[in-house]
């Protein structure tokens, strides 16, 4: 949320006001609007790894660091470098979060209610963009520094309520920690959570038995002979290619809409319009809103 509520401040009449205050040209803004980018890119690649060392709750209570940091630094900024390094902050931030979120859902939530938690996530991301533009248009322009400083709170109520979150259990099952996997089995899914738990242990138990192979399989072999082996680039010429292949795609084609152009700079394009242009951004994140309602509904069948 913290991403939405900046990126929507700079694609709003914060933007010409931001430029006229601190004398950017346009170019440098849009240098400021992709330094978001640039940091969740850089999050997104990190935050598989940091999510399976040190567990899903304490990754979450990381990523709060910096998107509540990156937004009040914004806030403050009075140069051009102060401006970027806080978005760029909240950026990483949000790449990190990007990865854990979808994880988080898929290993806490209950079976039958899985697919319906993941559509929600997707639901609150566009709820928050629209929010954004909503602030954008109930506050003055000149308010541009509480725009950025509102988003910090989404970002501290992430971090609260990890405090006071359990970990997964699924995540802890898989590091043997099995009673306390138990215990935030229980609180999680009440009485039914252990069978709940156990239920996953099989897909696990196989995913890590065909490493084991993979492994011995490799380990079985003289040095200096070459052994096909399981993830990374193999993936491109094994079983999972073509599906891989369509997920890549999916996402590059969905990119290359020009979604994030909307999302950022709704502003300058309705302006262009005509003059109720200032009105109608927010259509664009309540149209956002209804593609996920009724992408949702699709998914769950």
């Amino acid at each position: 949320m913290p991403a939405t509520a900046s990126g929507a401040c700079l694609s709003s009449p914060a933007l010409r006001l931001c430029g006229s205050r601190l004398h950017y040209l346009f170019p440098v803004l849009v240098q400021i609007v992709s330094s978001t980018l640039a940091g969740a890119a850089l999050g997104s690649l990190a935050g598989g790894g940091v999510a399976d060392s040190l567990g899903r709750r304490v990754s979450f209570l990381l990523a709060a660091a910096p998107m509540v940091a990156g937004p009040l630094i914004s806030a403050a900024a009075t140069d051009i470098s102060t401006m970027a390094a806080g978005r760029f902050l909240t950026g990483a931030a949000i790449g990190l979060s990007s990865a854990l979120v979808p994880t988080y859902i898929s290993e806490v939530a209950p079976t039958r209610i899985r697919g319906t938690l993941s559509t929600l996530n997707q639901l609150s991301i566009c709820l928050g963009i629209l929010a954004a533009l909503l602030i954008n248009v109930v506050l003055p322009a000149a308010a541009w520094r509480t725009m950025f400083t509102a988003a910090a709170l989404p970002a501290a109520l992430l971090g609260l309520g990890m405090l006071l979150g359990p970990e997964s259990p699924r995540w802890l099952a898989s590091r043997h920690r099995d009673q306390e996997a138990e215990l935030a089995a229980r609180r999680l899914w009440g009485p039914r959570g252990p069978a709940e738990l156990d239920s996953s242990r099989p897909a696990a138990a196989a995913t890590a038995n065909t490493g084991r192979a993979a492994a011995a399989d490799v380990g079985s072999h003289p040095p200096g002979i070459a052994v096909a082996q399981h993830g990374g680039l193999a993936m491109l010429s094994g079983p999972a290619a073509r599906p891989l292949l369509i997920g890549v795609m999916l996402f590059a084609f969905q990119q290359f809409a020009g979604i994030n152009a909307l999302v950022y700079f709704s502003s300058s394009v309705f302006r262009q319009v005509g003059p109720w242009g200032e009105e109608g951004r927010p259509a664009a994140g309540a149209a956002r809103r209804d593609g996920s309602l009724r992408g949702g509904s699709i998914v769950g069948g």
